[in-house]
């Protein structure tokens, strides 16, 4: 996180530099829930506007990205979407593109099932 806020503000740490274009003001303590836990997080803050970690930007779009595949009409057009999810995110997230591909014909299965009857 360090080396990506100076980069935002143009400096390192305590650097005086005719491309700074903005100033530290500290840290905050932040909140990190994962699969495996809670983290807590040291963050860096800016003086005047701010910037959040590429870890917490990237994440929401993929998570919300990846629920759409359940929520598709049938099984081919989640396997379509899957796909094409895949192949936007296998750069970014290995890991979890790699559970996704190896797990997707058994996580569409419920597509199989008959239409249950709703009240």
């Amino acid at each position: 996180m360090e080396i990506e806020f100076s980069l935002k503000i143009g400096a390192v740490k305590s650097e005086r530099s005719s491309e700074r274009n903005g100033y530290r003001a500290g840290y905050r303590d932040r909140r990190f829930d994962t699969r495996m836990g809670t983290m807590y997080l040291v963050v860096p803050k800016l003086r005047k506007g701010g910037h959040m970690p590429f870890f917490v930007t990237e994440k929401k779009p993929f998570a919300s990205k990846l629920k759409q595949i359940w929520l598709q009409p049938d099984s081919k057009s989640a396997k379509r979407y899957a796909y094409m999810l895949m192949d936007e995110y296998e750069d970014k997230f290995p890991e979890a593109i790699e559970t996704l591909e190896n797990g997707l014909e058994d996580s569409l299965q419920f597509f199989n099932f008959e239409n249950i009857l709703r009240f």
